[in-house]
């Protein structure tokens, strides 16, 4: 089977993207899922588009690269590019579909949307570099794309009718929705309540205040869980209420990740992966929302049985409540028109907990 790309580097290219793991593959029927040549077979013999949902930080580093970034690879950080290098060179070969919509809704959230329509036209070059320019820095030979391939990637693009450019400006409904849920876990977080009995007042709060968001029932599960990632919210904690802040903005966009790759894994003849090199985010998207997964697996696996069999009961019934509801579409409706005021009454309340914010 014909490549774009050395045959000699694959297994190289294979073995760099298994050891950092950033495919969540849960909705591709593999067990591999840096086998290559199943993604070409499946191109060429299957049905079903291949794509590919990227995060931020594959997304800014695909950029850079196709703006003319040097990667110095005595650098730590050089890692990173490394990998984004490989999984653009990996995707592109295996004739993904790359969408980086919610990357750049977030660039656009914490720096500016002007910005991001600058990045939508930067990753649609980046999309079209030959693959095998990307795999020479995946594996150290090379540290910048060099400029006749860059220029090569301009001509293509130039000769497509230009795409579509979000309005970036526009808050995203989940992400607002995720941000509202995850400060609910910030303020439960800082209460003297016992594990158990933040996430059954979570649930509670999910059922009568909240949207019920399943994605955020699922993360304060694992975050009150016994076996809470390190790193998971970790400025919650903190005596810093900027930091707590961060956090809980953060978290909303993994959040707002995962629930955008359910719901494209909805799409007909479509068939979704997820790449991240954020390891936690990638941890929570196999451990909580993979589409095989239940809410009693995940309860289990992090809490004792009988925590587990009490919160699942628990979760059981407000959802029977909430989702027999024949008002529960005037709920929802009137409760997204006064999201911000809620949003905003939460960190009211989880300000006490901190002095003055930081400056700046």
């Amino acid at each position: 089977m014909w490549v774009p790309i050395n045959p000699d580097d694959v297994p190289a290219l294979e073995s760099l993207l298994s050891a950092a793991d950033p495919f969540v593959t849960s909705m591709i029927d593999t067990s591999f899922p840096y086998r290559l040549t199943d993604y070409l077979q499946h191109s060429q013999f299957g049905s079903g588009e291949l794509c590919a949902l990227l995060d931020r930080n594959l997304v800014s580093r695909a950029i850079g690269l196709a703006r003319g970034q040097e990667v110095d690879h005595s650098r730590p950080d050089s890692a990173s590019y490394r990998v984004a290098a490989g999984c653009m060179a990996f995707l592109i070969t295996g004739k993904f579909l790359i969408e980086p919509n919610i990357s750049l809704y977030e660039f656009a959230e914490s720096v500016d949307p002007s910005e991001a329509h600058e990045h939508v036209v930067a990753l649609r070059l980046a999309d079209h570099v030959h693959p095998q320019a990307y795999l020479d820095i995946a594996l150290g030979r090379e540290n910048f794309l060099p400029s006749w391939v860059i220029a090569d990637a301009q001509r293509l693009v130039e000769a497509l009718a230009p795409g579509p450019i979000p309005d970036f400006k526009l808050p995203l409904r989940h992400w607002r929705r995720h941000r509202c849920a995850v400060a609910q876990v910030a303020l439960l977080e800082r209460s003297s309540s016992s594990a158990s009995a933040k996430i059954h007042r979570f649930i509670d709060w999910s059922a009568t205040s909240g949207f019920f968001d399943a994605t955020a029932v699922c993360f304060a599960a694992v975050f009150f869980g016994r076996n809470r990632p390190r790193g998971m919210l970790n400025g919650v904690r903190s005596h810093s209420l900027d930091r707590c802040l961060l956090s809980i903005r953060n978290a909303a966009w993994d959040l707002t990740y995962l629930s955008e790759w359910i719901r494209c894994g909805k799409q007909p003849r479509r068939i979704w992966a997820f790449c991240t090199n954020d390891r936690l985010l990638g941890r929570l998207a196999r451990i909580s929302v993979g589409p095989d997964r239940s809410a009693r697996d995940l309860f289990d696996e992090n809490w004792s049985a009988r925590e587990a069999e009490q919160i699942h009961s628990h979760y059981l019934e407000a959802w029977s409540r909430v989702s027999s509801d024949p008002s529960r579409g005037d709920v929802l409706r009137e409760r997204y028109d006064n999201i911000a005021a809620l949003t905003e009454a939460i960190l009211a309340e989880l300000s006490v907990h901190y002095g003055t914010p930081d400056a700046g």
